[in-house]
């Protein structure tokens, strides 16, 4: 493999373990800094774009939440294609909101951001563990 592929692929896996641990420690900070507590599936934002796989209608859930007596609502990140996923309305999710401002919330558990951080940390890792082996076997 040339040097130059190299070089590339040492400096993207330095940059997955910074990605990584970067949306780690949002999300450590997330659970421990922010409040949780629990709403319910109210209504489905309708978004006409590419979803993932397929091209066309996807679906984002909207939840309702009570913070001091007062209504919010939060949008999941998390898309479902195709059909609107009618059976988790009144479904009760967690989330966690900002103490500062209860108007900003993130969905917890399967219908939250999905941690690419763990994923993106991991396989940096992996890369540059193997690069330590291969230069411990030149050496």
């Amino acid at each position: 493999m040339p040097k130059e592929n190299i070089k590339v692929i040492f400096v993207g896996a330095i940059i997955a373990v910074l990605l990584g641990s970067y949306y780690i420690s949002k999300s450590i900070y997330t659970s421990i800094a922010w409040t949780k507590t629990e709403g319910i599936v109210i209504d489905f934002e309708r978004h006409s774009m590419t979803c993932g796989k397929s091209v066309g209608e996807c679906y984002t859930l909207i939840v309702g939440y009570h913070v001091d007596n007062k209504y919010y609502t939060a949008t999941s990140k998390k898309k479902f294609s195709r059909n609107k996923p009618t059976h988790l309305l009144d479904e009760k999710l967690g989330l966690y909101y900002s103490p500062e401002n209860p108007s900003k919330a993130i969905l917890s558990g399967a219908y939250g951001p999905k941690n690419y951080g763990v994923i993106l940390f991991l396989i940096g890792t992996v890369v540059l563990f193997i690069f330590w082996i291969v230069r411990k076997r030149e050496q």
